[in-house]
């Protein structure tokens, strides 16, 4: 698993930089990029959902005759899942494994397992702040319904969700994301 982090600092002003918008792009087949996530940075320069750090370390073995097997380990730093901080994903870690067998020159036969410690990794996380799939899809009905809602910003929550004004775009690029998003077609 790779994992993905950004501390961006203004070196300039010496301090954090926050308000900047960070794209993750992917190139396809004729050389154009994609984006696959946009995020901004918050007050500490860095995205909300990301790890401060993370380690990975991965041991394999083969034998002689063909047999082998492989052990890896991932740690992660908490992970501040909101611009605020207070909604913090504690330390986790997982460890998963395989063996395999290689058959002549071409063919190997692989199992591996993900997991193996069976860690409930997000069984300490609150439950108030998990959102089932089917308060999405409902909140996503009441948003294709009602046009007296059009323009409004929607935070869900748990079980709760809330409607409210949009917030003052922080500089220009928030206000072409913006922008942006009000004009695409979800249908």
């Amino acid at each position: 698993m790779t994992t993905i982090s950004s501390h961006i600092l203004d070196t300039a002003l010496g301090r954090p930089a926050a308000g900047l918008v960070v794209k993750l792009e992917a190139l396809d087949d004729h050389g154009t990029a994609r984006t696959l996530a946009e995020r901004t940075t918050n007050d500490d320069g860095r995205v909300a959902g990301l790890p401060r750090s993370s380690a990975n370390a991965l041991i394999s073995y083969s034998l002689d005759n063909g047999w082998g097997f492989s052990a890896n380990a991932l740690v992660t730093s908490p992970i501040k899942n909101n611009f605020t901080g207070t909604l913090v994903i504690p330390t986790q870690y997982e460890i998963d494994g395989s063996v395999w067998y290689h058959y002549g020159k071409k063919w190997e036969y692989r199992l591996s397992v993900g997991n193996i410690t069976d860690e409930k990794n997000w069984a300490r996380f609150p439950k108030a702040h998990l959102t089932p799939m089917k308060k999405l899809v409902d909140v996503v009905g009441i948003l294709l319904d009602d046009p007296t809602i059009h323009g409004k910003a929607v935070e869900i929550s748990g079980l709760n969700h809330y409607f409210h004004s949009p917030r003052t775009p922080v500089d220009e690029s928030m206000v072409v994301a913006v922008d942006g998003v009000q004009s695409r077609s979800f249908l």
